[in-house]
């Protein structure tokens, strides 16, 4: 070892006679360090392959998962489109009613779509998304987006755009204030008389090119509307198994009225004040089979959060509102609706032939 070690002692030191010892004898050293600059370089190039072998593999684990992203991203958007839709037919269930059957789809401006249902008590909502590579079905009990006490609302469909809608015609003796778009079809726009777009606070409504200045020609939304508005009428006449049956033998006059279904074979009159009670999700459906009056100055009362537009009054026979009475709710009449002077509505007047108004007041529920 001595031999060795004194060379090493020669580089460091710098005595000249030492020196030729030290160059023959340091040529075994510089061997050692050749052999460790082997393994260095060795051990760098296995170092290199190990990382390239890893690099590989983190770009293949890379391009697995942003190839399995794109699917994994579908599905989620998927069921959060479907509980979109499932949003969507809770709104509308609560404001319009959904026959049980009945099927909506909701098209996206990228392709997509949201096939929503109603089965018996359950909503369901299919979303499909990615050019259909994925899909997600989700459910939804009625209970939880449905109305509060009463019947389901009746389903208005395009007709609920209207305030006032006829068959038969539209007349007013001026002035009126209506707030809401009015129409009639399929009788011509000639049929609405009296009436100016400065007393419409909304659009109006022909088939033709007749009618009061600035109408809108649309007849394919007035069909549309009025078979809506036919469809509401025989849904809320359809109704089974009424919660009241001849309430006050036709008057029910100084009555509270609670949420559910009324019905009566015969006339109803109201010659006095009546009260709606309720919350405002509440629904009141009243089928009369006779004709319907409501007496002069008589008030419809609304008390507990009550809303007008959950109140449907299906009537057979002629209705007529007497002068400066206040009702509140949808008219579904099968013939004709004649509001006398000064009352206000507010409601919706349709009706399948005329609607006569006298200097009153209309609004559209919200």
């Amino acid at each position: 070892m001595a031999p060795l070690s004194s060379p090493l002692l020669s580089i460091k030191s710098s005595q000249p006679q030492n020196q030729m010892m030290t160059l023959h004898k340091a040529t075994p050293i510089r061997t050692v360090n050749g052999l460790r600059k082997g393994a260095v370089l060795i051990s760098v190039i296995t170092v290199m392959v190990i990382v390239g072998v890893l690099g590989v593999a983190v770009i293949s684990l890379t391009q697995s998962s942003q190839q399995s992203s794109p699917s994994f991203n579908a599905s989620s958007r998927a069921y959060y489109l479907a509980e979109s839709g499932l949003r969507y037919a809770q709104d509308y269930y609560c404001k319009e009613g959904w026959p049980d059957g009945s099927q909506r789809t909701l098209s996206l401006e990228n392709g997509e779509k949201i096939d929503v249902i109603r089965e018996d008590d359950t909503f369901w909502a299919t979303a499909i998304v990615d050019a259909g590579t994925a899909r997600a079905r989700v459910p939804m009990p009625l209970c939880l987006c449905g109305h509060g006490a009463g019947p389901a609302p009746v389903n208005l469909g395009s007709a609920g755009d209207f305030v006032i809608l006829s068959k038969s015609g539209i007349t007013n003796v001026p002035t009126s204030a209506i707030t809401g778009d009015i129409g009639t079809s399929p009788i011509t726009g000639a049929a609405m008389t009296a009436l100016t777009q400065s007393q419409v606070t909304g659009n109006i409504y022909s088939v033709n090119a007749a009618g009061p200045a600035g109408r809108i020609t649309d007849p394919t939304k007035l069909t549309s509307a009025v078979l809506a508005m036919e469809a509401a009428y025989t849904d809320a006449a359809g109704r089974p198994t009424p919660d009241f049956i001849e309430l006050g033998a036709g008057d029910i006059s100084g009555l509270t009225l609670t949420p559910g279904l009324y019905k009566w074979g015969t006339t109803v009159t109201v010659p006095t004040d009546v009260t709606f009670s309720g919350g405002p999700n509440d629904v009141w459906i009243l089928q009369v089979a006779g004709t319907f009056t409501v007496g002069n100055a008589v008030a419809i009362q609304l008390e507990g959060g009550a809303q007008a537009k959950n109140i449907f009054w299906q009537v057979a026979g002629a209705i007529t509102i007497g002068t400066t009475a206040r009702f509140e709710g949808t008219i579904l009449a099968k013939t004709s609706i004649a509001i006398q002077t000064g009352a206000t509505i507010n409601g919706r007047l349709f009706a399948q032939t005329a609607v006569t108004l006298q200097m009153n007041t209309v609004t559209k529920p919200e």
